[in-house]
Parts: structure tokens; C-alpha cells; sequence
């Protein structure tokens, strides 16, 4: 409450507590009964049966959504699968849907919504932007939105589904897809329980161009048991689930880094359709542990075409014209040389993704501002490709 009403939230705030008069300076009411108009959407932080008994005076009252913080169902046993299993059943009696149990909650901070409980926006609120941020983990989602928030990414939406009683991950992915407010999806799960809502979810993604990007865990035999105590949810085969994810263009993240590297250059909405890369560096020896790397991850690094390669070493006849392109350290006699390798290998390369790697040079107030002048030529000649690299125009690119 003090989130949205510090937020502007325009909505009606309506505490149920029959144990005060207010909270938070506002009126409290005994019971559901007792509010003077039906909620769109109920909060439910109480214990146990006293959930049970929220949703089903919800319901009846003619509310149909309602997120539920309150933990102890499925997640701790067959006793707590089968509080939850009622849970569900007097939800469905009225036609409502549930985000949870066990759940952290959701924001949307476009509207100043927040029904959520976490200490992540005491380092500030999200920032405005078009990644939305789905998680089965409450905790790992807000870490998630904290970390972006700090590396300037900006998570207006973000939904946690907690143990999935009703409302899945899928289905929060699906909505994503379809939303205008979200334009890259960053997803963390533990497991997948309904394959088929999930197939339709990546397949809505994909038929809508947004891409998605998602940390998948629960790998390791222990690590698929610490999800199963966590939100309830089976980790599954880890080969089918990359499999799937192959079929539908969905980036798994390995780490929370690869994660938020992903999202922030999926912002730029510049995708490469080949991933070959093509790469011009003054160091050799950069240029072999880029290659390593590039075979590594799978990323062809074909040779620029044999027309191009003899101009350049017409042009600089001990450098290496191949892929990686090594202008050599010609280029601190004459910086066009860089601009001359660069253009080529952008302009006939026919790569999808250029790294310029010039060491220090990037830094140096003696080369810097010649060597980010010639490059920004390149640039500017072909808008639309994938770069890496600082300083070479007004924002970081």
C-alpha cells in the first residue's frame, strides 16, 4: 500500500483487517462483506485456512483476480497440495483467477501499481522501458528487476507466479506478447508443468517479434530438487527444454549477466538473422582469443570475400585481411587505415554482427578521437547493425 500510494497509484485502496480502525491512514474494513464496492483485484496476506476463506468471500462478492503472498500450499508437502487444491476449487466456484500462492506479487509501475513486497525499490523504482520480467521465483524476479534497474534497463512490468496454482508463467509470457506495454521478455523458471500453454506462449512470442530471453534451472539432479521444495514446480529434462527453446528462438541465459546482457541489447530491437560475425582489430593476438571464443559459442566467423581481401592487403601488405581483420599497428601512422578496414568489412563482409577491438586506443586522448571519428563514419554509413563499443556516438552503443 505505501508503494502505490507513494507511486500514485488512481485506483481505490480498500485495507480488509478487522483488528484496527485504519491502516496507513485509511480505512479499514472488517470483512470482505463490508467493502462499499467490489475490488478488480484483491491482495490476500493472511495465513492458511484464513486464505482459503479470503478467496471464497472474494469470489462471492464478485471479485476475479486475487494475488495470493500466503505460502505453506503445495510448495511443503501433500498436506499443503491439498489446502491448495481447495484453494483453486473456491476460486473457480466464481470464476477467479489466481497469481500464486507463494507469490511475491507483480508491479506495473506505469500505473503505479505495486502489490508486491519487496525491499529491491529501496535503491529506487524501476526505470521507464520495454522489458517485462516474468518469474516463477518472487525473490529472483525482484533481484532480477534490481540488477537491470542498476545497469540502466528499464522493467516497468514484472510478474511473479509463485507456485502456479492457476496462473502460470506461460501465461504471464503469453500476455507479454501481446502487450504493447512489453517489447522483450526476460523469463527465469524452475519448470515447466504445462507444456502446452508454455509451446503457445514462445509460439505468440515469436509470432509477434518480441524476442525472449530465459534463465532455465534446476539442470543438476539437486538443483531440480531445491526447485520442487521451492515453488512445487518439476524441472524436467533439461534437453528437451533447450531443444524447445531452440525451435523457438528463445535465448537461454546461463547467468543473471548473460540474462540482462541479452535484454539490454535485445532494447535496441537489432537482431542478427546468420550470427556470423565479422571482427577488425590491431591485435592479433585479441583477434585469436575472439575466434576461440566465437567457435566456442557456436558463432560462424566465415572469411571476408577474396576481392576484399586483396584491396586491404594492397592496402597494408603485411596485414591480415582474413576474418579476424588485423589492420595491424599501421594505424598509428595513418588512422584511415582503420576507417578503410572497418567499411570493408561491414560493407562486403555480409556479416551479421561486427566487434571493433582496439585496445586502449578507445581511451587514449592522444588516438581516441580519431579512431572513434573514423569508426563513427562506418556507423553512420550502416545504421541497423549490431555493435559493441563506447564513445562512438552521444549514448553507449
Amino acid at each position: 500500500m505505501a508503494y502505490m500510494r507513494a507511486r500514485g497509484f488512481a485506483g481505490r485502496l480498500m485495507p480488509v483487517n478487522p483488528n484496527r480502525p485504519t491502516v496507513q491512514g485509511l480505512p479499514a474494513f472488517a470483512t470482505v462483506a463490508d467493502l462499499p464496492e467490489v475490488p478488480e483485484a484483491a491482495i490476500i496476506a493472511i495465513p492458511g485456512e484464513g486464505a482459503i476463506a479470503a478467496v471464497e468471500a472474494l469470489g462471492a462478492c464478485g471479485c476475479r483476480a486475487a494475488i495470493v503472498f500466503t505460502a505453506g500450499f503445495a510448495e511443503v508437502g501433500a498436506q499443503g497440495a491439498a489446502m491448495q487444491a481447495r484453494l483453486v476449487a473456491a476460486a473457480r466456484r466464481h470464476g477467479m483467477r489466481l497469481a500464486g500462492p507463494n507469490c511475491l506479487g507483480l508491479f506495473n509501475a506505469t500505473i503505479g501499481y505495486f502489490p508486491i513486497f519487496t525491499a529491491s525499490f529501496e535503491g529506487g523504482w524501476p526505470l521507464p522501458g520495454r522489458v517485462g520480467i516474468a518469474s516463477q521465483s518472487g525473490a529472483y524476479g525482484s533481484h532480477l528487476f534490481a540488477a537491470a534497474r542498476d545497469r540502466g534497463i528499464g522493467t516497468p512490468v514484472l510478474v511473479t507466479t509463485g507456485n502456479e496454482a492457476d496462473l502460470h508463467i506461460a501465461d504471464v509470457i503469453h500476455w507479454m506478447a501481446a502487450s504493447a506495454e512489453v517489447e522483450v521478455i526476460a523469463a527465469y523458471a524452475e519448470g515447466i508443468a504445462d507444456g502446452t500453454r508454455f509451446l503457445a506462449a514462445l509460439a505468440a512470442a515469436r509470432n509477434s517479434g518480441k524476442p525472449v530471453v530465459m534463465m532455465k534451472v534446476g539442470r543438476s539432479a539437486l538443483g531440480a530438487v531445491a526447485a520442487q521444495s521451492h515453488t512445487a514446480s518439476i524441472a524436467g529434462d533439461d534437453r528437451i527444454f533447450d531443444a524447445v527453446l531452440d525451435e523457438f528462438g528463445v535465448v537461454r541465459a546461463r547467468t543473471t549477466e548473460e540474462l540482462l546482457d541479452v535484454a539490454y541489447v535485445a532494447q535496441k530491437r537489432i537482431y542478427p538473422s546468420a550470427n556470423t560475425l565479422g571482427v577488425v582489430t590491431i591485435s592479433g593476438g585479441a583477434g585469436v582469443l575472439i575466434s576461440d571464443a566465437a567457435e566456442a559459442a557456436g558463432l560462424a566467423m566465415p572469411p571476408m570475400p577474396a576481392e576484399a581481401q586483396a584491396r586491404l592487403k594492397a592496402l597494408v601488405p603485411f596485414a591480415s585481411p582474413l576474418n579476424p581483420v588485423d589492420c595491424t599497428a599501421q594505424a598509428f601512422n595513418d588512422m584511415s587505415v582503420i576507417g578503410a578496414f572497418a567499411e570493408s568489412m561491414v560493407a562486403e563482409g555480409g556479416y551479421t554482427s561486427v566487434i571493433a577491438f582496439f585496445t586502449a586506443w578507445g581511451s587514449s586522448p592522444s588516438m581516441a578521437p580519431r579512431l572513434r571519428a573514423e569508426l563513427k563514419q562506418v556507423l553512420d554509413r550502416h545504421p541497423g547493425q549490431p555493435r559493441m563499443g563506447r564513445g562512438l556516438s552521444e549514448e553507449p552503443s
